[in-house]
């Protein structure tokens, strides 16, 4: 069982299922710090949330996601190809080989008559992997979808799924976002006992029934 603690406070948060947590910080001299922190993975002096794991400390940068724009996010990124590069060769890996070898032995013969024909003596000198035939592709993520709900819960499943974390932190997603797009968010994401904690820098919007609100005020006290 996971759980997620807020630093200098003695509050640890359960994520043991599915929970939509709006953590608003209501002192802009700490929102804009923490909001800083998490965005840099919590690499900065001061950090604000650890992460347990039955009761033994883990690295929280390597098993959350922060999603800093749900706007600009690139489902088919650097980070997202190669972590689907590395499941396919790690799932489809005897198939793989077979059909690189079947590749292999064509070149090979492609070559050879290449060579029987023009009298010249051609070698291929450069081995083909396994991440070069999707490259040679283009092996991409379908994101055809212009709908901000569908993608960014696209995306949070990608990773889910790629990485296998369920612990996302976002940002400002009840002022982005109406109460109903809320409830499909998170709707579509229980299924998969996935997280989400969100900053805000205020309540002023509806709280629904799925949702805790954790308020850290401008005396900087937490409030649960």
């Amino acid at each position: 069982m996971k759980e997620i603690a807020f630093i200098n406070q003695n509050n640890y948060l359960k994520i043991d299922s599915s929970l939509f947590i709006n953590f608003i910080i209501e002192n802009k001299s700490k929102l804009f710090d923490i909001e800083r922190n998490i965005k840099l993975l919590f690499a900065t002096k001061e950090s604000y949330f650890s992460l347990l794991d039955n009761g033994n400390p883990i690295d929280i940068e390597d098993n959350v996601e922060v999603i800093d724009d749900i706007f600009t996010f690139d489902i088919n990124d650097k980070k997202i190809l190669n972590m689907l590069y590395k499941n396919i060769k790690i799932y489809c890996r005897d198939y793989l080989r077979d059909e690189l070898n079947s590749i292999k032995n064509k070149i090979e013969e492609i070559i050879g008559s290449i060579s029987l024909d023009h009298n010249l003596d051609i070698i291929a000198t450069k081995e083909i992997k396994e991440e070069e035939l999707f490259k040679l592709v283009d092996l991409k993520i379908n994101d055809e979808s212009d709908d901000r709900i569908l993608r960014l819960i696209k995306y949070i499943k990608i990773l889910y799924e790629l990485k296998g974390v369920d612990i996302f932190f976002t940002f400002r997603l009840h002022e982005f976002f109406d109460s109903e797009q809320i409830k499909i968010i998170f709707n579509e994401l229980k299924f998969y006992k996935i997280s989400i904690i969100n900053i805000e820098a205020n309540n002023l919007f509806e709280k629904l029934d799925f949702e805790t609100n954790i308020i850290y005020d401008n005396d900087l006290s937490l409030i649960m």
